[in-house]
This record gives structure tokens, C-alpha cells and sequence, in this order.
């Protein structure tokens, strides 16, 4: 199965498109191509940026219609306003690391912090995704379930 695959060079992203790939399927990486991550040679790659992605359908469409039996969006769902993106932007470049990984040692740290302070957060977002197809554990119905979908 052909996959898109908008993303997939962050912090989970490489290892996803690794998997697709010796699991028999064709991925596409969708990115800004900023990242210069160890990749299959075999993915064919578009560059451009997630927000523009209406107007990259062309580039998109050059494999086909209906090309893409999955589409896999690797953003994580974070919501960090601008100034601090920039100062994150920043600091990965001074130390030579992903951004990915200085979120998550933040995040870390904070966690295995002792902390007796609470806060009231807002709830989760909700998505019905329509049900579950299969069980992700038995990975011969997971393949299954790719090839038909």
C-alpha cells in the first residue's frame, strides 16, 4: 500500500516511515525538508510546509488519484505559541539537537519534579474515529486491514 506520510522526520516520524518500508509498503514523506534524517532511499519525498498543504495537492497528485491507501500525519499535538517555538528553534540549533528532544527532557524534567501543586486542566479533545478496525497487537489482521483499506 502506497502511505503519505506528512511529517516523518521529527522525533517518531523516521522510525514510522522505517517500519512502513521493510513492512512491504511505499511511503511518501510530506515536509519542509529541513531535516536531514536517515530515511529508506526507496520513499519519495515532497517538500512543503503542513499549513500549506491545500495548495501542494498538485505535488501530490503527480503519484496518482486516489494514490494513497493511508494517510499518517506525524504533528505533534502540542499547541506552543510562536516566541516560544522560536526560542526552541533556537536553543536546538546552539545545542545541535531536534527540537523534539528538548520538548521532551522538558517535559521530563518537569514530571520526575516532586510537586504537591494541582491545576485544573481543560478537557481532551474528542475525535470519533469511526470504531476500531482491527487489533493493533495481532499484526497479520493489521496488515490485513491496510492492504484493504
Amino acid at each position: 500500500m502506497r502511505v503519505l506520510v506528512i511529517g516523518g522526520t521529527g522525533f517518531v516520524g523516521p522510525a514510522v516511515v522505517t517500519g512502513l518500508v521493510s513492512g512491504g509498503h511505499v511511503a511518501t514523506i510530506y515536509n519542509r525538508g529541513h531535516s536531514d534524517t536517515d530515511l529508506p532511499e526507496s520513499i519519495d519525498r515532497i517538500t512543503g510546509d503542513r499549513l500549506e498543504l491545500p495548495a501542494m495537492r498538485p505535488a501530490i497528485a503527480e503519484f496518482g488519484p486516489d494514490t494513497y491507501g493511508m494517510v499518517v500525519h506525524m504533528k505533534t499535538t502540542l499547541n506552543i505559541p510562536d516566541a516560544v517555538m522560536e526560542r526552541l528553534r533556537r536553543e536546538a540549533t546552539r545545542r545541535g539537537v531536534t527540537m523534539s528532544s528538548l520538548v521532551e527532557a522538558a517535559l521530563r524534567k518537569l514530571l520526575d519534579e516532586q510537586s504537591d501543586q494541582t491545576m485544573d486542566l481543560p478537557p481532551l479533545p474528542r475525535w470519533d474515529s469511526g470504531g476500531i478496525l482491527v487489533d493493533v497487537a495481532d499484526r497479520t489482521a493489521l496488515y490485513d486491514t491496510m492492504d484493504r483499506h
